[in-house]
Formats: structure tokens, C-alpha cells, sequence
């Protein structure tokens, strides 16, 4: 995880050109290990790297084969960067890319108090919390999916037990490509549609601690270990099961044994 380097969190790209599939699925999908996937209508295969998952898929409109690459994490810079030229020449079409800036955790920052204070000026949050290594994460919504503009806000935590947040909107129907768009000929970077999405939560001033503007500069970006949410369900939920049902009286010696193999096999490596 980086921080302090506003970037492309998520990207999906979808075309009914055949030979830029090909191209999509030659540069990623070649000679590494996948993952078959179906994502809505789409059926094709997920691989890792760059930081993040990559999934290219087929599916049929108006009777065509219509394919789609979806890239996460911090390979969504990679793959914008990788295919800007087809988002302008109209042969990829962007249908969703999200934003993001991730900050060290603010002196005095409360989840808590943002979502007060989004309820008080109207914003009508949303609130989903889950389990990190060190306590609970809050997840605080504004805007919708249905609208186009949706922005999370949310807690991180490095496998050290710092804390970070981080300010995403999510560009969907009438606004992914524009943003795009913008990014791609060099009308605007990311850090500025940032800017837009805090000055439209001007009446909540939390949100000022990611909007950078004259005479305000980001910190040097810097890298992170951060928990993700794999690791903590195997941590929180597997491996606690595992070892009750390593002690229990009437487990299978067969299975544990599998378990004891696995665990001297990825000692060895």
C-alpha cells in the first residue's frame, strides 16, 4: 500500500474489439497461473500481479461477444497507463474507475465523529464495519452506486498496527469516462477530481485533510505492508478452527497429517 500518492484504485475496461481482447489476454493471461472466475455475465480467468488482481472475461451483447478486463488495487494505475491510448480512441470504453488517496491516520481522527458529522450536514452515511488485526475498521459511505459518484471512507492498518485512511470514490455510470477521459489527454490528475469530491463534502472538514491545493503538498509518498482482508480471515477464522480441530477428540489423523505436511513443506521453503 502506498500512501500519500493519489492513484487508480480500481479499473474496468470493456470492448467488443476482438483483437484488443487478444492483445489483453496475450500481455497478462500467458504462461502464468489462473483463476476461473465468472463476474456477472462474464466468464474468464483472474490472475495476480502489480499489486492487485487483474480478470478478463466474455460475455455476449447484442448478440456479440463483448469482453471486459477489471483490474484492482495498485495495478489500476498500471493497466490505465497500459490502455489510455484505447480509452481515447474510443475502443475500450471505461465503465468504472475509482480514485484514491491513502493518509496517515490524522492526529484525533475518529470514524465515529465522521459519520456524526456526515449525518449532521445531511450526507446520509452509510456504515459497514469488519475486523482487523487490531481492532475494528469502519467503513463510511457518501453518495451511490446508483448516482455514479460513490466515495468510501476508510481505516487501514499495516501488519505493525498502524493506522491509515483512506478517501475513494467510486466514477460509475455517466462520469467513469470523462473522468477518464480527463486523466488520459492530461485535463486534470487524480489528485484534482479528489479535490472535487472533498469540496462537494465542504460542510463536513474532515474530509480537508485529502484535498491538496496552493501551498499544500502531500508528504513524501512511502510504501506500507498492509493487513488485507485474506489475511485476516485466515487469522481470524481459519486458523483458529484449524487448531480446534487439531485438539478436538474426534478429528481424522488423516487431516491432521495433511495439516502437519503442509506446515513442514512451507517450512522447508
Amino acid at each position: 500500500m502506498i500512501l500519500n500518492e493519489p492513484m487508480i484504485d480500481y479499473l474496468t475496461l470493456t470492448t467488443f474489439d476482438g483483437e484488443l481482447a487478444t492483445k489483453w489476454h496475450k500481455e497478462h493471461f500467458l504462461k502464468v497461473e489462473v483463476e476461473e472466475k465468472k463476474v456477472m455475465q462474464y466468464q474468464g480467468a483472474m490472475i495476480y500481479k502489480n499489486g492487485g488482481s487483474w480478470f478478463l472475461g466474455v460475455g455476449e451483447q447484442k448478440g456479440e461477444p463483448h469482453y471486459m478486463l477489471q483490474v484492482s488495487g495498485g495495478a489500476g494505475s498500471v493497466a490505465f497507463d497500459l490502455y489510455k491510448a484505447y480509452i481515447l480512441d474510443g475502443t475500450a470504453k471505461p465503465t468504472r474507475i475509482d480514485l484514491q488517496l491513502t493518509i496517515d491516520k490524522p492526529i484525533g481522527w475518529s470514524q465515529s465523529d465522521l459519520i456524526i458529522k456526515c449525518e449532521q450536514k445531511g450526507l446520509k452515511p452509510r456504515v459497514e464495519r469488519s475486523s482487523g488485526e487490531y481492532g475494528e475498521l469502519i467503513t463510511v459511505y457518501t453518495g451511490t452506486r446508483a448516482s455514479g459518484r460513490m466515495n468510501r471512507t476508510y481505516e487501514k492498518e499495516s501488519k505493525d498496527g498502524d493506522r491509515y485512511v483512506r478517501f475513494e470514490t467510486e466514477f460509475g455510470r455517466g462520469y467513469s469516462l470523462p473522468v477518464a477521459h480527463s486523466l488520459a489527454v492530461g485535463d486534470a490528475n487524480i489528485q484534482d477530481f479528489i479535490n472535487g469530491e472533498v469540496r462537494r463534502r465542504k460542510d463536513v472538514d474532515m474530509f480537508q485533510f485529502f484535498s491538496v491545493g496552493e501551498g499544500v503538498e502531500l508528504p513524501k509518498a512511502k510504501q506500507v505492508k498492509a493487513t488485507s482482508k485474506t489475511e485476516r480471515w485466515l487469522l481470524n477464522v481459519v486458523l483458529p478452527c484449524i487448531v480446534k480441530y487439531k485438539n478436538a477428540h474426534d478429528s481424522d489423523p488423516k487431516i491432521i497429517r495433511m495439516i502437519e505436511k503442509a506446515c513442514k513443506e512451507e517450512n522447508h521453503e
